[in-house]
């Protein structure tokens, strides 16, 4: 069976998205045949929608519909193309910021406009010629480049919270927003020595992730055993159980902890505390 998303994937490779991040509290799998190549072929679609399962239903087969228009030549199907954010919803904090489950189990923190940047290391022009000059550790030394480039007024007036993670650092940028899509937002990610898969990733989905609960490999357990979203009961069943476990194993670890913030003017207050007090970062739990 051929699945919907590759195949949009595979047609509209290249196209830019834009507009807000697009995330769904309702999904629904349809399926139907298509003509391909003059042989009718079952194609699956995965839909979303903010309205209801029945909702997300006709969706999927609109989607279907769409497809084969854009098999046989249409070529504005799909033309505004953008990745919406295949996860499960566990909390919605305010119309820019959502809580999900990733696909390893792990919560995410989406943020339409905060910066975040997960560095697991320094550039190497920071490190001096042939990796000299520079004290400490790796991860001090990305502290140190932070400040650095914070304080030399290069980027426009910034404050961050500086956070150590299990292999870098993590820095929120929170006096301003920051359109995750702008010009401005990549070229900063790229100073900083981001991960460039992670700018890319923050311009399709238009937001910003941290990871606010461990990776299950760190807690010494397995990834859920089935893929979101989940219809099958016994697949329902299942991943609550695993679900349990994982809440249960998690709470000894934190996420990131808390280093220093430079500057002032914290413009997403409320966000900041629930990212704090979810990942354990002013804990002293083992970082995982």
């Amino acid at each position: 069976m051929l699945d919907f998303y590759t195949l949009r994937q595979e047609i509209s490779f290249g196209k830019e998205g834009g507009g807000t991040m697009k995330y769904y509290k309702y999904w629904a799998m349809g399926r139907n045949a298509i003509e391909m190549d003059g042989v009718r072929k079952e194609v699956s679609s995965l839909a979303g929608s903010n309205e209801s399962t029945q909702d997300a239903e006709r969706k999927a087969q609109e989607q279907i519909r769409q497809i084969g228009q854009k098999i046989h030549g249409d070529s504005h199907v799909f033309s505004e193309y953008q990745v919406p954010i295949k996860e499960e919803l566990i909390r919605e904090i305010n119309p820019k910021a959502i809580i999900t489950r990733n696909h390893y189990g792990s919560l995410i923190l989406n943020a339409e406009n905060m910066m975040i940047m997960d560095i697991d290391h320094p550039p190497i022009s920071f490190l001096g010629l042939f990796g000299f000059g520079r004290k400490g550790t790796p991860k001090e030394r990305i502290v140190q480049m932070i400040g650095e480039k914070i304080a030399s007024g290069k980027y426009g007036e910034l404050s961050a919270r500086i956070y150590e993670t299990f292999q870098g650092i993590r820095c929120i940028i929170h006096n301003a927003p920051c359109d995750p899509s702008s010009h401005e937002a990549e070229y900063l990610m790229r100073k900083f020595n981001n991960d460039p898969l992670y700018g890319f990733l923050c311009k399709k989905q238009q937001c910003f992730r941290a990871r606010l609960t461990p990776k299950p490999h760190r807690c010494k357990f397995h990834r859920p055993p089935s893929k979101f979203p989940r219809f099958e009961p016994r697949e329902i069943e299942e991943f609550n159980e695993w679900r349990t476990k994982y809440d249960e194993l998690s709470r000894d670890y934190a996420t990131c902890r808390f280093i220093k913030e430079i500057g002032s003017g914290r413009f997403f207050r409320e966000l900041i505390d629930i990212h704090d007090e979810i990942s354990g970062a002013l804990s002293s739990r083992k970082l995982a």
